[in-house]
């Protein structure tokens, strides 16, 4: 079965991510939602952003430990 990775900022825009996830579920697809926002997320998702910053060469804190979202968004990548 094809799995597909709903990927998006999911602290501004967990509701889009959650209509995706639902339509792509419901089209028989596998979903995987990644988060890639600045803040808690409002959604459940399945790799968050403080996973995916944990792998950031400067570490989780050079990521999501300032009050610069756009700054943590470009680090993100």
């Amino acid at each position: 079965m094809k799995r597909i990775y709903v990927v998006g900022t999911a602290d501004t825009k967990g509701e889009e991510l959650a209509f995706l996830a639902d339509a792509i579920t419901a089209a028989g697809a596998l979903v995987c939602r990644v988060d890639v926002g600045t803040r808690d997320a409002t959604i459940p998702v399945d790799i968050s952003a403080r996973e995916i910053a944990d792998h950031h060469p400067g570490g989780r804190e050079t990521v999501l430990g300032g009050n610069d979202r756009g700054a943590a968004v470009a680090a993100m990548g």
